[in-house]
């Protein structure tokens, strides 16, 4: 028979185990009961001010993240992400908008919201068409376009299509742009969507231009313009008539492409649009040039420039200073048309140093990108184990909340729980170690990853501003060269015997500044990639020295200067022949250049029983500290014009510091601003080598 006490304790032993699972359940309950409105509209919000006010519509992001966080609402999470994201793009922060698209993207894989993640790629996609990596960017936009598919988003596929199109048009597949532009066209019309017929009728009509079907062409982007005069939009219909202008500039009707032309820039007048008013008055301006009207061409290419200029718009500004050169030189202004190529070309160096800029910042962008997904990548492992751990140990201290009410309800089975416990803790302990050696693992391979990076940035780093330096000094004397030469191609009748002269002198002098660079680029080409062969023999230094005396004396003579040496007759120094020669003569170069009319150069050495220590002095213009702690360095460009103008890199002395190094020694450098510079570096003697 049951004895009234064991029953009492059975059904205090249950209740109490209801009520401990009744509190696990509770735990495992995702945290709620504030409203969601309030991230809703913080988004809502945050979409109105993307384009008016980006850093107010980012704050609004952030508060809306942090907020759908402590809410557990993931739809308003995703979204609050996106729309950083599209904040960071808007002030044209591209590194971090990709970060949080990426972000977004994950997310909503995870969480299987397929509008958010097409949006995400669509917005990745777009900072990829900006930084030109097409391939990236058509990629991102055809896997969007199949989320669009897959959901049935007439409207947004109708919208990935149409950048579809434009990849492929700017990649030069025309035939797959128009494809993708007609099916835009097609949902746009299904959906009596105007404002998307009407740009799909101007792309399509772009496509049709560049194949030079100008009928067809013409056709659409008149279709386009009543469409975007139905809409009252005056971007629209200002875009329309110069797209219309320029297929009939093609074709020879300069007149009508003058009235579109004029028609297009009331509209922007009107808009106040700056930089494309400058860019209709170098339309307007080039009809009259087509039509040899140049007086009017000058004219409208002046207002051009004047706008231009006062907008910062630099590409409109570039074309208008081009065309000046080229109208002045058609009136046979040759002194204003070469003052206004001068200005033509100073524009272009400046938007293509800042392009190199933009692609340099660009490149270190993606790779600090790459590096972040594999740090993500490693700390979503890192949070896996985390999980599996947190939910081992969920279960352990459920499992003990169990043991512990049925060790109050059944006192007969507390040996045995007491082994099962102790079992359980083992096996814990065991498997925290595991962990614990992955983690140890883990570390070493972050500290790895890191070290490489750094040294990899280190490197990378050095040799962009470093080729930054070279294509600026390549192109500058080219650029220079070429100016010189078209304007003496198209108008050497013009020109007088001294102007001639005067360009012939130009051009020699540009040339040799270029020999002299590309010179020494190749040697130091030839030193990076180890084709320098490296043979010492014994040679006679002063034999060498007078040999390169003998190459600097025109141009000692032409400046007045006494070049000398005071070496020991029959000092040997055991060196290689070639490299040994030509870091004296950049050296001695150098002293000359810098070295003003009455001013002396002299090389002296003097040996001790293993090595001989060369000096290369001068009475020059010397150098201010800074600059002579940058002489040896790639990563920072120095370049000082010589005595008599002579220019130079200062790449040479790169290299020597190298061919000295190859010998075991280094350049050392002694100078004073006004009081002239010292070159020391020592070499082994000949006795040495064969002792």
């Amino acid at each position: 028979m049951t004895q009234p006490g064991y029953r009492t304790g059975k059904w205090i032993g249950l209740a109490l185990l209801t009520l401990l699972l009744a509190g696990y359940v509770h735990a495992q309950r995702p945290p709620g009961g504030t409203p969601t409105a309030e991230v809703d509209s913080l988004n809502a919000r945050a979409a109105r001010l993307l384009r008016p006010h980006p850093d107010t519509a980012l704050k609004l992001g952030f508060r809306a993240v942090r907020l759908a966080l402590q809410l557990d609402y993931l739809s308003g999470h995703t979204q609050a992400l996106l729309l950083v994201g599209r904040g960071y793009y808007q002030l044209h922060k591209d590194k971090k908008a990709l970060e949080y698209f990426l972000q977004t993207h994950t997310r909503a894989t995870e969480r299987r919201q397929d509008p958010e993640a097409s949006d995400a790629l669509y917005y990745m996609a777009g900072v990829y068409y900006d930084w030109e990596e097409y391939d990236q960017a058509l990629q991102h936009y055809l896997r969007s376009h199949g989320l669009r598919v897959k959901i049935r988003d007439t409207l947004r596929m109708a919208e990935v299509l149409d950048r579809i199109g434009g990849v492929y048009e700017v990649t030069g597949n025309l035939t797959k742009a128009l494809r993708n532009y007609q099916q835009a066209l097609k949902y746009h019309q299904k959906m009596d969507n105007t404002p998307g017929m009407a740009a799909a009728y101007g792309n399509l009509g772009l496509v049709y231009y560049q194949r030079e079907e100008f009928d067809r062409a013409l056709e659409l982007h008149n279709q386009s313009l009543e469409l975007y005069r139905e809409l009252a939009d005056a971007g629209g219909v200002a875009a329309a008539l110069r797209n219309t202008g320029d297929i009939h500039f093609s074709r020879g009707e300069f007149g009508k492409s003058l009235t579109s032309y004029f028609r297009a820039l009331q509209r922007r007048q009107k808009l106040g649009d700056q930089a494309g008013i400058a860019d209709t008055y170098n339309r307007i301006a080039r009809s009259y040039f087509a039509q040899r009207q140049y007086t009017q061409a000058i004219h409208y290419y002046g207002k051009a420039t004047g706008v231009a200029r006062k907008a910062g718009a630099q590409e409109p500004l570039m074309q208008a200073y081009q065309g000046l050169a080229r109208s002045y030189a058609q009136v046979s202004d040759f002194r204003r048309a070469y003052d206004l190529q001068g200005q033509y070309l100073a524009v272009r160096d400046s938007l293509l140093s800042r392009r190199t800029t933009r692609e340099v910042a660009q490149a270190e962008a993606r790779h600090e990108l790459q590096t972040q997904q594999q740090e993500v990548e490693l700390l979503r492992k890192e949070q896996k184990i985390q999980s599996i751990t947190l939910e081992r140990n969920r279960q352990l201290n459920y499992l003990m909340g169990v043991l512990s009410v049925l060790l109050l309800v059944l006192g007969l089975v507390y040996v045995n729980r007491y082994f099962i416990k102790r079992r359980a803790n083992r096996l814990l302990s065991a498997r925290n170690q595991i962990i614990q050696a992955q983690n140890r693992d883990l570390q070493m391979i972050n500290d790895k990853l890191r070290a490489s990076e750094e040294n990899l940035q280190n490197v990378v780093g050095t040799k962009d501003k470093f080729f930054t330096i070279i294509s600026h000094d390549l192109r500058g004397p080219l650029n220079s060269l070429t100016g010189l030469l078209q304007i003496l191609i198209r108008n050497i009748d013009g020109f007088s015997r001294d102007e001639l002269k005067h360009f012939a002198l130009s051009a020699d002098r540009t040339v040799r500044n270029l020999r002299s660079l590309m010179d020494n680029l190749l040697e130091w080409s030839r030193t990076q990639r180890g084709n320098i062969g490296y043979q010492p023999e014994p040679l006679v230094l002063a034999d060498l020295v007078q040999e390169i005396f003998n190459l600097q004396e025109i141009s000692a003579v032409n400046k007045q200067i006494a070049i000398y040496y005071d070496i020991p007759a029959g000092l040997q120094v055991h060196a290689d022949r070639n490299m040994l020669h030509f870091v004296l003569r950049n050296l001695i170069d150098n002293a000359v250049k810098f070295t003003g009319p009455g001013g002396k150069v002299w090389v002296t050495a003097e040996s001790t029983d293993d090595r001989a220590e060369i000096s290369v002095c001068d009475t020059g213009i010397g150098m201010p500290p800074e600059d002579v702690a940058k002489l040896f360095r790639l990563d920072t460009y120095h370049s000082t014009s010589g005595t008599a103008d002579e220019t130079g890199t200062g790449l040479g002395l790169i290299i020597c510091n190298e061919f000295v190094a190859r010998h075991g020694g280094a350049i050392t450098v002694e100078s004073r601003t006004g009081e002239g510079t010292a070159f020391r570096f020592a070499l082994p003697v000949h006795s040495l080598v064969g002792a």
